[in-house]
């Protein structure tokens, strides 16, 4: 075990001895002729991610479709999950394709709108998964705990409120930025650079 251990520490160091910043070049050190630039990087990056932006529209397509086509599928937990998926479909259909755009465009300047869009609706629908994740969770929570009461404390009145909840919730934390609560142009701008 101890051996092990030094050898991955051994293998850590080298890999890190191998991997220099060089100005404005990244220098990977599996062959000492590749040598990339940021920009390089970032491209590479975004193009390898547009096959995530099918995958997620196609995988929360199929379960959209199939909460809707099929009854038995309409219990809470389906309209949790029904709602999720909805908001991870937003995700892979306008927040994804807009991050690409600004790796793509970090060169030329980005319009103001689009930057306080995407700052506004990126964490709110990130908010929003997050917290459908958690209506999940405590509808579990309660159908192990308190089975027999499961569909007086869970009924369908209960989890749409809920899945409401979840919604409004994350918008309202994400509506900062679009209320102007800190200056846009100066967080667009350092948004921008780091892209």
């Amino acid at each position: 075990m101890a051996e092990d251990f030094v050898e991955v520490t051994t293998l850590l160091n080298l890999m890190t001895d191998r991997l220099s910043s060089n100005g404005s070049h990244v220098v990977l050190g599996i062959t000492p002729a590749v040598a990339l630039t940021i920009q390089q990087v970032q491209v590479i990056l975004t193009y390898l991610s547009m096959p995530l932006i099918l995958l997620i529209i196609a995988g929360n397509s199929v379960i959209v479709v199939a909460v809707i086509r099929f009854r038995w599928l309409r219990h809470n937990a389906g309209f949790a999950i029904l709602s999720l998926s909805l908001a991870d479909l937003l995700i892979g259909i306008i927040v994804i394709p807009l991050l690409i755009f600004f790796g793509l465009s970090s060169s030329n300047p980005v319009n103001p709108t689009l930057c306080r869009f995407f700052h506004t609706l990126d964490p709110s629908l990130c908010q929003i998964s997050i917290f459908h994740i958690l209506l999940l969770n405590v509808d579990r929570y309660v159908a192990i705990h308190y089975p027999l009461r499961y569909h007086d404390i869970m009924n369908p009145t209960s989890v749409k409120c809920a899945i409401a909840i979840c919604w409004l919730v994350g918008v309202i934390m994400s509506c900062g930025p679009a209320m102007g609560l800190f200056e846009f142009d100066a967080f667009c701008d350092a948004f921008l650079l780091s892209i």
